[in-house]
C-alpha cells in the first residue's frame, strides 16, 4: 500500500506523494510513477493504470519517484516581518486621555473670507453722430452689388432682343400643280410670292429623245398672290438634272402675268426613263410656287414584261 506522504529531495521535508512543488522550499518535482516489468524484464515508467508504457503489461510493485528539476528553478520564499506589539500607552482608551482646554480652541484663527471679485461697468452706447454699424454697411453694399448685376442682365438683354436679326418665316407650300386653287388661296392670303402651273410650252412629259440629245425644256407659269421679286431664280430640287445648270434666273411677273421659264439640258446616254423636280426660288432662298417635273424616256421603250 502506497504511503500517504513523501518526503522532499531538496529539503528533505514530509510532503504528498503527488505534489509537484514543495511547499515549503517551493522546489519544482518532477513525479514519475515506476514499476518492474516482466515482460521487458527491466524498470519502466507506468501508464494511468499501472501499466508498462512500452508492452502494455502490469507492472510489479509500481511507486512514485520524485525528483528535483534544479536549483535555479526554486524561487525564494520571503521573510515576512513579525508584526510589532503595540504599546500599553497606545492601548489606552480615547476617554483616558485629558480634556483639552477651551481656551485652546479659542486661539484657533478663523480663516478670512475670500475679496469678491470687481465688477466691470459697462461701456457707454456710441454717440449718435458716429456712422452706422458694420453689418448695416455691409448689407447695403451686398444689395447694390445686386442690383448692379440685375441691371446689367436687362441691358444686355435689351441689346440683345433689338440686335437680333428678323428672321424670315419659311413658307414651305409644295402643292401638286394640278391644284392651283389651293396654291393662289395660301399665297394670296400672305401676300408672298406664288405660282401656278399653266402648260409644258416643249417636250411634254414623256418625250422620247436619242440618247446624248440637246433640247430645251420650257415650263410655262402664272404669278399669284404678290409680284415675283427681283433675282427669282428656276433652281432643281430633285430627280435627275439632265446637265442643266443648277439654278436659272427667271423673268419678273406681276400677280396674273404669265412667264416662260427655259432651261437647256441634255439626254442621257443610256437607255431608260428620267425625271427631274424644278422649282422657284426668291433672292433670300425661300421656295415658292408648285413643283414643275421634266420627264424624257431614252432609246426604245422597254417592252411591259
Amino acid at each position: 500500500m502506497p504511503s500517504d506522504t513523501a518526503q522532499c529531495p531538496q529539503c528533505a521535508r514530509e510532503i504528498k506523494p503527488t505534489a509537484r512543488v514543495c511547499p515549503y522550499c517551493l522546489a519544482r518535482l518532477e513525479v514519475t510513477r515506476l514499476g518492474y516489468c516482466t515482460r521487458c524484464h527491466d524498470i519502466v515508467e507506468a501508464d494511468d493504470q499501472d501499466r508498462c508504457r512500452r508492452c502494455g503489461a502490469e507492472l510489479v510493485d509500481p511507486q512514485l519517484r520524485r525528483a528535483s528539476v534544479g536549483q535555479e528553478d526554486l524561487v525564494p520564499v520571503p521573510e515576512l516581518p513579525e508584526p510589532a506589539t503595540p504599546s500599553p500607552a497606545a492601548q489606552a482608551p480615547q476617554s483616558a486621555l485629558p480634556a483639552a482646554p477651551e481656551a485652546a480652541a479659542d486661539s484657533v484663527v478663523a480663516p478670512q473670507a475670500a475679496p469678491a471679485p470687481a465688477v466691470l461697468a459697462p461701456l457707454p452706447p456710441p454717440p449718435p453722430g458716429l456712422a452706422a454699424p458694420a453689418t448695416r454697411r455691409v448689407g447695403a453694399r451686398v444689395i447694390a452689388w445686386i442690383a448692379g448685376i440685375v441691371l446689367v442682365a436687362l441691358v444686355s438683354l435689351a441689346f440683345a432682343f433689338v440686335a437680333m436679326p428678323k428672321i424670315p418665316r419659311a413658307q414651305s407650300r409644295d402643292t401638286d400643280r394640278h391644284n392651283p386653287t389651293a396654291q393662289l388661296t395660301a399665297d394670296r392670303a400672305a401676300c408672298l410670292p406664288g405660282a401656278e402651273f399653266v402648260a409644258d410650252v416643249s417636250v411634254p412629259d414623256g418625250t422620247r429623245l436619242e440618247p446624248g440629245a440637246p433640247f430645251t425644256k420650257v415650263w410655262r407659269l402664272r404669278a399669284v398672290g404678290c409680284a415675283w421679286p427681283e433675282g427669282t431664280q428656276c433652281v432643281f430640287v430633285s430627280g435627275e438634272r439632265l446637265e442643266a445648270p443648277a439654278a436659272v434666273g427667271a423673268p419678273a411677273a406681276a400677280p396674273g402675268e404669265t412667264a416662260d421659264i427655259s432651261i437647256p439640258m441634255v439626254a442621257p446616254s443610256a437607255p431608260g426613263t428620267y425625271k427631274g423636280t424644278w422649282r422657284l426660288q426668291t433672292a433670300e432662298g425661300i421656295l415658292f410656287g408648285p413643283l414643275f417635273y421634266v420627264v424624257i424616256t431614252v432609246g426604245e421603250p422597254t417592252p411591259d414584261p
